[in-house]
């Protein structure tokens, strides 16, 4: 039986897990899995984790039945996932140290003249690249099967 889009979002929804008594989502499938839509230069990283973990539950909100509609809402979907308060952003930035990769790229891509503007696209940089990593493994999934 071939799976589809929603039936892997499904899957990976149910492989992660919130611990309200430590504040952390955890991860409870296959490391590799994790690996692949987390990525290891990170590991672990609590940013990360929520936002998967959000983003799969976003989707699975949205009709996205097929990876073209995954792409479809993409935008929206990372936009929406953006700080909007600068202390959110300064937060973000110092959980790790390489998130001025992030902030760097974004200062040469769009030109940011103001630290704010730098910081919110450097977000926006790593939640595109976790997007991209879950279309990615979904695309993967569906595929193969």
């Amino acid at each position: 039986m071939s799976k589809t889009v929603k039936t892997v979002l499904k899957q990976l929804n149910q492989n992660f897990e919130y611990k309200s008594d430590i504040d952390k989502t955890i991860f409870n499938g296959d490391i590799e899995v994790i690996q692949s839509l987390h990525g290891t230069e990170f590991m672990p990283d609590d940013f990360r984790y929520n936002t998967l973990m959000s983003l799969v539950e976003t989707l699975l909100e949205y009709s996205a039945d097929t990876i073209d509609r995954l792409e479809t809402y993409r935008h929206e979907i990372v936009d929406g996932r953006c700080s909007i308060y600068t202390q959110g952003l300064l937060d973000w930035v110092a959980s790790n140290q390489r998130r001025t990769d992030y902030v760097d790229q974004a200062m040469r891509d769009f030109d940011c003249e103001d630290l704010a503007k730098a910081l919110l696209h450097g977000q926006r940089l790593e939640l595109s690249e976790l997007y991209d990593n879950i279309v990615a493994y979904v695309e993967s999934v569906v595929t193969n099967e």
